[in-house]
């Protein structure tokens, strides 16, 4: 059995959540000490960080030893892999607007083909 161990975040994340929710994301992340039963994927780009999937939910986790696991955060999944630690852009930008901003702004030319209708 896996030892489990929350962040603050993710703490304060399981509390808010609603009464019929919370608890089958509680049965779900037991479940998963128990066993290791569960939707669990290792995350592209995100270090050693796993989720774990309870339908609509997404629970984001570490293992710290192979017997503990430290929960990072609880989010739906329309905002479970938005915003990341360190990213530059803020939601919703795509990551080339600064980079297209900024090459207008230094009197960048671009080629009158079709293509340069699609930068922002």
């Amino acid at each position: 059995m896996k030892k489990i161990l929350f962040r603050p975040r993710a703490a304060r994340d399981l509390e808010q959540l609603p009464n019929h929710d919370r608890g089958q994301v509680e049965e779900a992340i037991e479940r998963f000490a128990q066993s290791g039963f569960g939707d669990v994927k290792m995350l592209a780009g995100e270090g050693r960080q796993f989720r774990l999937r309870v339908r609509d939910w997404r629970v984001r986790f570490v293992y710290e030893k192979p017997d503990i696991v430290r929960i990072l955060h609880i989010r739906h999944r329309r905002e479970a892999y938005r915003w990341k630690r360190g990213r530059k852009t803020p939601p919703g930008r795509p990551p080339y607007f600064i980079a297209c901003s900024f090459l207008r702004t230094a009197g960048a030319s671009f080629d009158s083909g079709d293509n340069s209708r699609y930068l922002v």
